[in-house]
This record gives C-alpha cells, structure tokens and sequence, in this order.
C-alpha cells in the first residue's frame, strides 16, 4: 500500500468524502455559551464570537453579553466554524453541524465553547507590509465582511477586489477572495489567491493551511502534502491542518501516517466539517478493520445525522450488517 497513490476507494463510501451538497433551506438559531475553562462560564466580560460558513460564503460576527451567552438567528442549515475569543482568556475554534434532527423543536441548536490559551507561536506577529494598507483599502474589507454577513456574495467579492485594487499586498483581503472561490469550487483560481497571499505576507497561515486543501482539490498531492506538512508543524493545535495532511497521506496511499492525523483531527474537533470519520473509515475498511470503520461511521451518524453523505453512510451500515462476520465487499 505504501506510496501507492489512491485517486478511487474500495467501497462507495470513497465517494462521500468530497461531496459538499447543499442541504434544506430550513432557518435555525443558534444559541451559545463562551466558558473561561471547563465548566467556569465567562463572567462581567464580553468574548468575541465569529461563525463562518464552512463550505459556503457567509460571516457573522457577534459579543456575548456579560453571561458569556450568544446567538445567531436566521441560519439555513450547514456546517459552520465557531471562533470564541477573548484578551488574555484565550481563543477556540470548533465546527458546528446547524441541522434538523440537532435541532429543538423551534429549530434553535445550543453549544458550548471553552476557550483554550494562545500558544506562544501564535501571537500575532504581523509583517512591515500589512501594517502598511492605506485605510480605505481596510474599509473596502469591512464592507466585504458586512455583505457576507447577508449572503451577498457577489458584493462582498466587488468590495473584495478593489480593496486589493488599493492594496495589492493586502493578504487578508487576498486570502478572502481565495476563499470564496474555494467554496465556489474554483479550485484553480483559489490557489492563485491563496499563492499570491502568502507571497504578500510570508508569515500569514491562513493562506498557508488553504493552499493546501486547494492543492488536494487539484490532485497535486505530493505538492499538497509538503504544504501541509508545513501548515500542521506550524500550528500543531489545528485540526483542519491535521485534517489536510491526513488526506494527503490517504491519497498517496499512506495510510498508517493519515490514520495519526485523522484521528488528531478527530480529537482536536469531534465533529469537524472535514468529517475526517468519513476517511478513518475508509482506511479502516479497505485494511480488514471492519469493527473500527464501523465505529467511526456510527458515530459520524450521531455528530451530522443529516448531512448529505448520512443516507449513504446509513445503508453502507445496513449493507454490511446483512454479510457474515469475516465476509469482503
């Protein structure tokens, strides 16, 4: 198996790992709680909290009251990354499933998040050249976050390109840009986004760990698992960089090494939009682990039971049931 490149799977359920099919249009709220440390609610200070489509163009930003309580209203259904973060009390990203069957019966779905200190690393650190974006190029960003906060993407790209139309080197707008073309599944152009950010900005990870991911979408894996590599030594708290480089493993038929940082994955954010359950699976199945795939499987039903691979995953499970114990597919 070793350095064999795997572009199809073994089962049907190889076909699941790359869909990002839109789901029901059905609004829900989203009501949260920031907590200093496990169990300590925050308390007589606000904490900054920032939900971002995961696989569509959306941002919303939004304080929590002096409780550390939050909401979100008027969310269709999705995955979205939750970032909570606070001066000196620490930062938190996690993945959060917006969807029917996780929701009360007035559609409103309840979390919580515990923040986690910066480590030393991740202190900001900002290059000569970002410190230099004339205002209204900043301006043109904001109105771009605004636009995406009410789903006009065409707007937010506009104010996109001319604030790095006033600024070329202003990464952060860059790497917006390559993101929504990502998510617009414009793999090619994302990469050039994502190229050209970190050519203005050395230093940004942001643009780093995205390249990556575009790069698997393009099948230049090899090239996909150095930046990877780098996003994950980087930051080795993330776990969309462990995500990353665990499927790069995977596809170049690594699988002992993409099992370590799927499963890092895992740990870091039990229901991760990557679903990186989905390819524990996978790699478990076509190795004779069939208890670990099914496991991994059941438990991906429990954390998206409506995302749009949980019918197939469903009757993978049903199908599997009906075989003896020790019997291939």
């Amino acid at each position: 198996m070793r350095g064999r490149v795997h572009r199809t799977g073994l089962l049907p359920l190889a076909l699941l790992l790359f869909s990002t099919a839109a789901l029901a249009q059905q609004t829900f709220e989203l009501q949260g709680e920031v907590h200093a440390e496990p169990g300590v609610r925050l308390k007589w200070a606000r904490a900054l909290v920032t939900l971002q489509g995961a696989w569509t163009p959306f941002t919303a930003q939004t304080w929590t009251d002096l409780g550390g309580r939050f909401r979100f209203r008027k969310l269709p259904a999705g995955l979205y990354n939750l970032t909570a973060q606070f001066p000196r009390r620490g930062i938190r990203r996690e993945s959060v499933d917006i969807s029917a069957s996780l929701a009360d019966d007035r559609g409103r779905i309840r979390h919580t998040i515990t923040l986690q200190p910066v480590p030393a690393q991740q202190t900001a650190t900002v290059s000569a050249h970002q410190l230099t974006i004339p205002e209204k190029a900043r301006k043109e960003y904001s109105r771009a976050q605004k636009k995406l906060s009410r789903r006009k993407v065409d707007q937010a790209v506009a104010h996109l390109e001319k604030a790095v139309q006033l600024a070329p080197h202003f990464s952060q707008a860059l790497n917006n840009l390559g993101t929504i073309a990502f998510q617009r599944r414009e793999f090619g152009k994302a990469r050039q986004f994502f190229e050209q950010a970190l050519k203005a900005d050395p230093m940004a990870y942001n643009p780093l760990v995205n390249l990556g991911g575009a790069l698997i979408r393009l099948n230049e894996f090899p090239k996909a698992l150095q930046i990877n590599r780098q996003a994950v030594e980087k930051r080795p708290q993330d776990p969309l960089a462990h995500s990353q480089l665990g499927r790069s493993y995977m596809l170049l038929g690594q699988d002992e090494k993409a099992v370590e940082h799927l499963s890092r994955t895992r740990d870091l954010d039990a229901g991760h939009f990557s679903f990186p359950r989905l390819s524990l699976a996978l790699i478990h199945w076509r190795n004779g682990r069939r208890e670990e795939a099914v496991k991994e499987l059941e438990e991906f039903l429990r954390r998206h039971p409506d995302a749009p691979q949980a019918e197939s995953v469903r009757q993978q499970l049903a199908r599997q049931s009906l075989r003896p114990e020790g019997s291939r597919q």
